[in-house]
């Protein structure tokens, strides 16, 4: 889809909040025992179709949680983005900043302490006046890192190729903004006019966060802190992983390949490419550096959007991260969220 929500990601996931809780306790065992059935074949059915490992979980909100296939822990992506815009909307929340925030007052410190000088150094002088909304919403103009080009073909992806290069160097922020087609002294556009995917706005989203925390260097932010607001119960029931440095493997994720057709590679060839000694894969920190199994990052999702339980975020602050939802003052369409 081409309509941006506040928070973009690649990877899309669907939290089931079944009506299991519901009826009598024999029939609610039966209706999970059934579920819990299918769920499975679909997992194998699927492993065998893709060649790969395949996890679901259902998180109902309500103690009744369940999984299928692999249960361990995958490298997630830009399901990390969620992460990031939630602890975000927490400080909104919190008043510690607002949507229309200009960023780069408190993120141009810990640029400088990088080496890299204040945004408008890099992105040029309109960055001075990209906001917190802009960042989330992927309306800054800001350069992305990740070049993966699909068309026209071939398929090319030079920061692919480099990472594929290097397997063992890791991709901080300041090597990621430093790449000489991110820092262009300019924007893609101004600031607000368009929509435009990049990840480069959550790993500025990830420094924010730096400085809002008081955190004195980007990998002493605790991204876990996102969970701070549930139960201490809730909270052990987690297995997020946060992987700010190291390579897949070294945190314990289901080896992944890359069947892409990027730089020639050939997508036919099994079992593909093996990016679980490449560090890389975690470069965009904020934007993409969780590893969980499906169980945990079901129960993120629902305790970000379900419609009972214990919650990460008041469901005003929520409504916004929705595209089409009433805006937080109850007030008509929020424009921003909805991409319009």
């Amino acid at each position: 889809s081409d309509m941006p929500a506040l928070f973009a990601c690649r990877t899309y996931l669907v939290v089931l909040g079944a009506s299991l809780a519901a009826g009598s306790a024999a029939g609610t065992a039966s209706a999970a025992a059934a579920l819990q059935k299918r769920l499975q074949e679909i997992a194998v059915e699927k492993q065998e179709l893709y060649n790969c490992s395949i996890g679901i979980a259902v998180e109902t909100g309500s103690g009744l949680g369940m999984s299928a296939g692999n249960d361990g822990s995958f490298a997630w992506g830009s399901v990390t983005k969620l992460a990031t815009g939630a602890a975000l909307m927490q400080q909104v929340a919190a008043r510690r900043i607002s949507l229309d925030t200009p960023v780069a007052p408190l993120i141009d410190p810990l640029l400088v302490r990088e080496g890299l000088g204040r945004m408008h150094v890099l992105f040029g002088p309109r960055a001075d006046s990209i906001t917190l909304e802009h960042l989330l919403a992927m309306k800054s103009g800001i350069p992305d890192y990740d070049t993966a080009t699909p068309y026209p073909p071939p398929p090319t992806d030079a920061f692919r190729k480099a990472v594929y290069a290097q397997p063992a160097a890791e991709w901080p922020p300041a090597r990621l903004l430093n790449l000489s087609y991110v820092r262009k002294g300019k924007l893609e556009f101004e600031p607000g006019a368009h929509w435009a995917y990049s990840s480069t706005n959550f790993v500025l989203a990830g420094l924010l966060l730096a400085r809002l925390s008081n955190a004195t260097t980007w990998d002493a932010y605790g991204q876990a802190a996102l969970l701070s607001p549930l139960p201490a119960q809730r909270r052990s029931s987690y297995a997020l992983d946060f992987a700010s440095h190291g390579t897949p493997a070294a945190h314990g994720a289901v080896r992944g390949f890359d069947r892409t057709s990027y730089n020639g590679a050939n997508a036919s060839a099994r079992p593909g490419v093996d990016v679980s000694d490449v560090a890389g894969v975690f470069g965009g920190w904020t934007a993409s550096d969780i590893v969980a199994p499906p169980a945990s990052v079901a129960r993120l999702v629902y305790d970000l959007f379900g419609a009972s339980g214990p919650r990460l975020l008041d469901r005003q602050y929520v409504d916004e991260m929705i595209p089409g939802a009433r805006d937080a003052a109850g007030g008509g369409q929020s424009d921003w969220a909805r991409g319009a």
